[in-house]
């Protein structure tokens, strides 16, 4: 038990910086792209702070705190599993920040990640938002440089675009869809949330196969057939397939709930924990897929 440990570490420190920097985006998107329809109970955690708190304000406020949490515990425990693996100790983390690429690409992500932690806690407003908005991307683009796209020589602003886009697109679908459906939204809410997730989920589909496809240029075989093999046979290829059914199954759940909010009725909230569920799970599968190595590398 205590040597698997820390070898788990890296993938929880990960997972709590997407659902972290999700809840973040989703928060400050909600807010800033359309204001006049935000889900009632997004408000900062000092406005949850009245006397008389509602179930649904309550919901949300636990939900913002989780985040914040997240965020600041994340870099921690990243830190801590990279010295175990390295067989490094603490004394040797000002050597380890400012000798390697991995230590430039944590400090960035250890900043973001702060910053991000301070914007969720701020009291609701357009401006304020905007400020969630930006420090959650801030850690989507930090991620970058702890994870695969730090490794990709010939195209390396190219590849951490894409996780940017990927990890920032899906964060506020996935994080807008948990608050908007933790307060009491109307109709209105779920139509500026449908709004919002149908521009994010292209996005986020769209940037995932070009990350996948990064990846996997480099594999070596002769013809194409030994090539998807090789692939098919490596843990990476295996978990990607995971993850792209996964994937799959949640956006047919959005463009379910899209079309009832179309046709003037909101989403069977059945089907939208259902749809949170899986996407919490397609985080987890991330997690260990950005810490996998691709086939031939």
């Amino acid at each position: 038990m205590r040597l698997m440990l820390p070898s788990l570490l890296p993938y929880v420190a990960k997972l709590l910086l997407y659902l972290g920097t999700a809840i973040a985006l989703g928060r400050g998107a909600l807010a800033f792209l359309d204001s006049t329809a935000r889900p009632a109970g997004t408000a900062s955690v000092d406005d949850a702070g009245l006397a008389v708190i509602s179930p649904a304000r309550a919901s949300i406020r636990s939900l913002l705190l989780f985040a914040t949490a997240a965020l600041l515990l994340a870099p921690p425990l990243l830190m801590y599993a990279q010295l175990t693996a390295l067989e490094m100790r603490w004394s040797e983390v000002p050597m380890l920040l400012r000798d390697t690429t991995w230590g430039l690409g944590f400090t960035q992500l250890a900043i973001a990640a702060a910053l991000a932690s301070v914007g969720v806690l701020l009291r609701d407003g357009s401006t304020t938002s905007l400020v969630s908005v930006m420090t959650a991307l801030g850690v989507a683009t930090a991620m970058g440089g702890v994870g695969h796209a730090s490794a990709d020589a010939e195209w390396p602003r190219l590849s951490r675009l894409l996780d940017a886009a990927h990890v920032a697109s899906i964060g506020a679908w996935i994080g807008g869809l948990a608050l908007v459906s933790r307060g009491a939204p109307s109709l209105a809410s779920w139509g500026a949330f449908s709004r919002m997730a149908g521009i994010m989920a292209p996005i986020a589909v769209i940037s995932g196969f070009g990350s996948a496809a990064r990846r996997l240029i480099a594999t070596e075989g002769d013809g194409v057939g030994e090539v998807a093999r090789t692939i098919a046979m490596s843990s990476y290829g295996q978990l990607l397939f995971v993850k792209i059914t996964l994937a799959a199954i949640v956006v047919w759940y959005g463009v379910r709930h899209r079309e009832r909010v179309q046709a003037g009725e909101v989403p069977v909230r059945t089907g939208v924990r259902r749809e949170l569920l899986l996407a919490a799970a397609l985080f987890a599968i991330t997690a260990v897929l950005t810490g996998t190595a691709p086939p031939g590398k």
